[in-house]
């Protein structure tokens, strides 16, 4: 899914197009991870987490009228 990702970004985006696929895909992979890692780790179940916040972001998408 990521190469997918990477693929759209090259496409959109002019000055993605020229580098190389490799390189940008790894770095890509390696960013990902870091992301995923921070991500999970703020939503483990540990005491220094404790927040009146829910783990979920919740987004209403319901039109206000």
């Amino acid at each position: 899914m990521r190469q997918e990702l990477s693929a759209e970004f090259r496409g959109l985006c002019e000055r993605l197009e020229n580098l190389d696929t490799q390189d940008f895909n790894f770095r890509l992979e390696k960013e990902a991870q870091a992301f995923e890692e921070a991500l999970l780790k703020l939503m483990e179940d540990t005491p220094e987490n404790k927040a009146n916040a829910p783990k979920v972001p919740v987004f209403d998408f319901r039109p206000t009228y």
